[in-house]
């Protein structure tokens, strides 16, 4: 046994409603009428909407058909309204059906037989429509519910349908938002945009298209996407999807940031022992070197025409032994002599010869931090750090700038991501050197600290490759941060030494 068809009945002629009742019961076997015949009860219906089809007369002694039936389309829009009447007309007839009204029967003894043909048409058009309205309902729920932005665009680049994860990729308030964007806008390269357009318009087809997006508040991302292109009539329509993969870009920069560093600090660690142990045997060779021209000055004497070849011989060895030494610091071969350094007093008595090295043009900032804990260190070797940074820093400024010192006490933990692959958990005295030069390029980064590599056009380029050896000699780290024209800073870390003396 089905669910019985629910008829609200409409008239304030009794007569009219036991004939209309009596000829659809001969049609349906079950059927359940709500019959109305003044305002109190039409409003009580309406207010239920508990029926599945309304017959309606048009003339009734509180209103007439046309209102009932605007107020049956607004509250109940897809609720089916068949007008069975005597007293309308062709007029009513047109304006009824332009409000919404599903059918209109002239109310005689002869139409009561179509009345039971008309409900049935009725009733299966509203199904029909239901049903539409379904398939458009689920059809906008899986469109606005994909976790991808869904688009189509017209060929004039205007969206003319999107979905709410294109709006919130984008960072508009909704779908209907974007229907006043021109899908040009959309890419930070408006030349990307030209490209991706001429592909579709050669391929038809594109798939895997990476591009850079600006949302409304200007934060570019990364989105990816496939779209197609299909004539229609002298244009064309767009459809297709793109979805935010700035994350994923972001990983992938950060696996290869962190591949470079561990390249890179594979690359030093072979350059440094090569450079330390040729350095060790060419120094044992200028021992000789020297040993043998200092005897022969002493032999000589000033009178003798070979004694200005012989200091000659003298001095070349003694800017040799000073290479070595610079070249055994970056291989972390030399001696140090090493003892607790409070970092803060340290720089504090190099200020002055540090403004001197600058000069006017270079104005020098030091913010040492309160409390700063100490390290071990061997205080000369700390000190020819400094001093090449700053020295660099300078000819990054040949107009002048800012060259800051700070010092503060980090603590790098083992749950959270390091920035440097060479970075180790603990707990370590910082020392920023930045200044405000011309900054490097992102390729020269990770040559900086090759011996030999030099930007300058005089230089030997050991002066950061010495830096290098000696922090990591000291159990530290270096890294670097630069873009051009925006400066550069450089991070030495350093153990803080003797914990157990701080209690």
């Amino acid at each position: 046994m089905g669910v019985p068809l629910s008829i609200l009945l409409v008239d304030d002629n009794p007569e009219d409603r036991f004939l209309i009742a009596r000829e659809l019961r001969k049609e349906f076997s079950e059927v359940v009428f709500t019959e109305v015949f003044d305002p109190d009860g039409f409003y009580r219906a309406l207010e239920k909407g508990d029926f599945d089809l309304v017959i309606t007369d048009y003339k009734l002694y509180w209103t007439d058909g046309l209102e009932v039936l605007q107020a049956i389309k607004q509250r109940w829009p897809y609720r089916p309204v068949i007008m069975f009447t005597g007293t309308g007309n062709e007029e009513v007839a047109v304006e009824a059906m332009k409000a919404g009204l599903d059918d209109y029967i002239i109310k005689s003894p002869k139409h009561f037989v179509r009345l039971s043909m008309a409900v049935r048409s009725t009733l299966d058009r509203a199904r029909e429509r239901q049903a539409l309205r379904n398939l458009e309902t689920r059809y906008q729920d899986l469109f606005n519910g994909i976790p991808v932005g869904l688009f189509r665009v017209d060929s004039d680049g205007r969206i003319i349908e999107a979905n709410a994860a294109l709006a919130e990729m984008l960072g508009y308030e909704g779908p209907s938002s974007l229907f006043s964007v021109n899908m040009a806008g959309f890419f930070a390269d408006e030349g990307d945009y030209h490209r991706w357009l001429s592909c579709l318009r050669k391929e038809e087809v594109v798939r895997n298209y990476e591009a850079r997006w600006r949302r409304r508040d200007g934060e570019v991302i990364w989105v990816k996407g496939n779209a197609r292109l299909q004539p229609r009539g002298e244009g064309f329509l767009i459809e297709g999807y793109f979805n935010d993969i700035s994350a994923l870009k972001q990983a992938e920069e950060e696996r290869e940031r962190i591949r470079h560093q561990l390249f890179q600090a594979h690359k030093m660690e072979v350059l440094g022992r090569m450079v330390g142990g040729i350095a060790h045997d060419f120094n044992n060779l200028l021992t000789i070197i020297r040993g043998f021209s200092e005897l022969l000055l002493h032999r000589l004497g000033e009178s003798s025409p070979l004694w200005r070849a012989a200091c000659q011989i003298k001095e070349a060895a003694d800017r040799g032994a000073n290479l070595t030494r610079q070249l055994l610091a970056f291989g972390r071969k030399q001696v140090l002599r090493l003892m607790p350094v409070n970092v803060n007093r340290l720089i504090s008595e190099m200020e002055e010869l540090l403004r001197r090295l600058l000069g006017e043009d270079v104005e020098l900032v030091t913010e040492l931090a309160e409390g700063i804990e100490p390290v071990k260190a061997d205080p000369v070797q700390i000190e020819q750090v400094i001093m090449n940074l700053a020295v660099n820093a300078r000819d990054a400024m040949p107009e002048g700038g800012k060259l800051t010192i700070r010092t503060e006490v980090v603590t790098l933990r083992e749950e959270g991501p390091l920035e440097d692959t060479e970075a180790r958990p603990g707990r370590f005295v910082c020392i920023v050197v930045s200044d405000t030069g011309v900054g490097m390029e992102q390729e020269l980064l990770g040559q900086i600290f090759d011996p030999f590599f030099t930007t300058k056009e005089e230089g030997t380029g050991l002066g950061l490759s010495v830096a290098y050896g000696i922090v990591k000699q000291h159990g530290g780290w270096i890294s670097v941060e630069s873009r051009p024209g925006r400066g550069t800073t450089f991070k030495l870390y350093l153990p803080v030494y003797g914990r157990e003396r701080e209690a």
